[in-house]
């Protein structure tokens, strides 16, 4: 299984997390950081392509004492749009 991403949010979140990458992107997929992490809580930018091209903005919120998390989608956009979602995730962040 190989993954298309950029490096994750700092901690909590780092690469190793596998249980985000599993729960917000599939293989070949674009996973992107956006803005500073806020203490628990993350927004990523992830571009699907399993399924034609989908841009999806995620809040993802580690559970303590739990090997996951919530995720929250936020926003779907048609095709790849990761630029225009970055813009406005940052708005979010």
């Amino acid at each position: 299984m190989m993954f298309v991403t950029a490096p994750l949010a700092p901690a909590p979140f780092h690469p190793g997390d596998e249980w985000l990458r599993d729960l917000i992107a599939a293989p070949g997929d674009q996973v992107q950081p956006v803005g500073p992490t806020e203490g628990d809580r993350a927004l990523f930018v992830v571009l699907h392509r399993s399924r034609g091209l989908w841009t999806h903005i995620y809040r993802v919120q580690r559970q303590p004492g739990r090997s996951g998390g919530l995720v929250a989608l936020l926003r779907v956009l048609e095709g790849d749009q990761v630029e225009q979602a970055v813009c406005w995730a940052n708005g979010m962040a």
